[in-house]
């Protein structure tokens, strides 16, 4: 496979030459640099026919498309809400969102007969079904020669490329206007090993692991696993693809125990901007190892194989809470009771205790309601310690009294943790709507002031007289005892307790104006409440405020600039791009959606770190 890939890369590289192209942008459909049919035919010649050039999956339900069905229609839209609907589309996303224009609206939604969307939007018929930024080709990769000549021919014809596995990304990094995708999905091979030793690394200590291919979801992954009675650190929701996941740094619910994905990494297999193929750990490019632990994904390489270690299964105790109040007028009460719990969580932590919670907005036959609800994780603990632990908040909700909120609590048990897992595993509905979305790892020191922190919920999570939509989802998961490994994960995340992510809703069918307006809202109010009360902290790659102008320092700390001069190492002409990704601020996404070299960007400077130069993008 080497001479054949290696015959690919120069043959590309002799063809480049004679090549001319726009330097300043991305090759777009409508420029003159775009690949003729003859050529995306060669193309597909060289990947043994595995080039798609798909259509958004909804097209099926506009009549004036060639490929109208509703049979067909019917089907998406029965499936439209469901994570694994669009991971086995080769360009479908969990939120649509990012496939319209700059704002964000849907490009292709399902529409009734009627032409009303299927989340509301009674324009959608009208607009008509476009690519909108949905990927032009995608290279269905079944092996790593498919990803080699992805890789080379983008970097050829000065392609955007762009990386899907799922399309579970929350900031639309995989998919571009114009772009060619490399969709990983199918490859699904998972070995496992009893010991297993890193490669070129003698002083390393033989681990027991399990090598993942690019395209296997975390709950493949557990499934797997557990045939050995063993488990890995993996993601809360089973549709999650493991490559992305780990290299934006990788909660999960075994986070507090054995640490974040990206401290679970051995040794991974990566496809460089330059077609090679390199086999990268802490004894072989090192510095290519830090960066995909923590430094983000579609950034650096494809990685196309992983191996991660693995831990015994534990014995599971799971705890399951709600509390809601009795009526729209207690919403202070109920901010105020809900600090005051948030308080307890770094007790709750250091005892164990690990998972994820979230405020929302309810309709009952009553009226609207808020609601914290959650569900925590205990591993190889005796009967009776959830209980013991949760006791002091029990207590402290019987003294307030049943006249404004009521709760419910309830443990359960299983012998491993992939056996509680699919008991209590609840999967979101995706696509339901759109919107602005933040995100802040809160710290223990911004827990103790029970009022401060009531009022900040308030201002950043749902409302009685908001819309149903807004929420705040938290994952309690933060590392409670990181391995002292050199990693690029945000050292935030060691004093963290909580990743608390905000979300404001916007209905579909808005006018730019209105989601302008969205957008800085969850920025300038709800996430900057957040802000202030941590602003040494920082943000999730995976989940954060796209508008951050800070993004550098957000995300990635200390960090960024050694991240972005790896970057220039290993993809010095800027093959991958992603929005809010390391190196990033090379580029900008035009109205029109093409990927254009930033003015005034240059190669020679590192990045100041504030992104003051970034505009504002809407959802």
């Amino acid at each position: 496979m080497r001479g054949v890939i290696s015959c690919f890369v120069a043959f590309l590289a002799i063809a480049s030459s004679g090549l001319a192209q726009d330097p300043l942008c991305k090759c777009r459909p409508s420029s003159p640099c775009w690949p003729s049919a003859i050529e995306w035919a060669h193309f597909n010649v060289t990947i043994s026919g595995r080039l798609l050039h798909p259509s958004p999956p909804a097209s099926v339900c506009y009549p004036e498309e060639s490929n109208y069905n509703t049979t067909l229609c019917q089907q998406v839209r029965s499936q439209w809400f469901s994570s694994k609907f669009h991971a086995a589309d080769p360009i479908s996303l969990d939120s649509p969102g990012w496939s319209g224009n700059i704002s964000g609206v849907p490009s292709c939604p399902p529409i009734s007969e009627k032409g009303m969307s299927i989340t509301g939007d009674p324009d959608a018929g009208v607009r008509g079904c476009r690519q909108g930024h949905y990927p032009q080709y995608v290279v269905n990769a079944s092996s790593v020669a498919d990803i080699v000549a992805a890789v080379g021919f983008a970097k050829w014809r000065n392609l955007r490329l762009v990386i899907k596995n799922t399309g579970h990304e929350l900031l639309g990094r995989s998919t571009g206007y114009g772009a060619l995708s490399i969709w990983t999905h199918h490859l699904k091979n998972i070995t496992y090993h009893d010991t297993f030793h890193v490669s070129s690394c003698p002083s390393s200590s033989v681990q027991t692991a399990a090598t993942l291919g690019a395209g296997v979801q975390v709950g493949e992954m557990y499934e797997a696993l557990e045939k050995h009675g063993m488990t890995m650190v993996g993601a809360t929701d089973s549709t999650v693809g493991v490559m992305g996941w780990f290299q934006g740094g990788g909660h999960g619910p075994l986070s507090s125990t054995y640490g974040m994905g990206a401290h679970n990494l051995l040794q991974a297999t990566v496809v460089l901007a330059s077609g090679e193929v390199v086999v990268t750990n802490d004894c072989r490019y090192p510095d290519l190892f830090y960066a995909l632990r923590g430094g983000g994904g579609g950034t650096f390489g494809v990685v196309v194989s992983a191996t991660m270690k693995a831990y015994p299964s534990p014995r599971t105790t799971h705890h399951t809470f709600f509390l809601s109040t009795n009526g729209m007028q207690y919403q202070k009460e109920f901010y105020n009771t809900a600090a005051w719990i948030l308080s307890q969580f770094p007790a709750l932590k250091d005892a164990g205790l690990q998972g994820y919670f979230g405020f929302r907005k309810l309709v009952t036959p009553t009226g609207p309601a808020l609601s914290l609800k959650w569900g925590f994780y205990l591993f190889e603990k005796s009967a009776g310690t959830m209980e013991a632990l949760f006791q002091p908040i029990r207590n402290a909700l019987t003294t307030e009294g049943n006249s404004t909120l009521n709760y419910v609590s309830r443990v359960a048990s299983a012998p491993s943790f992939y056996q509680q897992f699919l008991l209590s595993s609840d999967p979101e509905p995706v696509a339901t709507t759109s919107g602005a979305m933040g995100g802040w790892l809160i710290p223990r020191s911004a827990l103790t002031d029970v009022s401060r922190l009531a009022r900040t919920l308030e201002i950043a999570g749902p409302t009685m007289d908001g819309p149903v939509d807004m929420h705040i989802t938290g994952d309690f998961s933060c590392p409670n005892n990181s391995p002292n490994i050199p990693i690029a994960l945000n050292p935030v995340w060691n004093s963290c307790v909580v990743n608390l992510i905000p979300f404001e809703p916007v209905p579909d069918g808005s006018s730019t104006e209105i989601r302008e307006a969205n957008a800085r809202k969850m920025t300038y109010t709800k996430n900057q409440a957040l802000k202030d009360i941590a602003l040494d902290s920082g943000a999730h790659f995976s989940e954060s405020d796209v508008n951050d102008i800070s993004w550098r320092s957000s995300i990635f700390g200390p960090n960024y600039e050694k991240l972005l001069a790896i970057k220039r190492v290993y993809d010095p002409d800027g093959v991958f791009y992603c929005k809010n990704c390391v190196g990033s601020e090379r580029w900008e996404e035009r109205a029109d959606g093409s990927l254009c070299q930033a003015i005034g960007w240059d190669m020679a400077q590192p990045g100041d770190g504030d992104g003051d130069d970034e505009e504002l993008v809407r959802l």
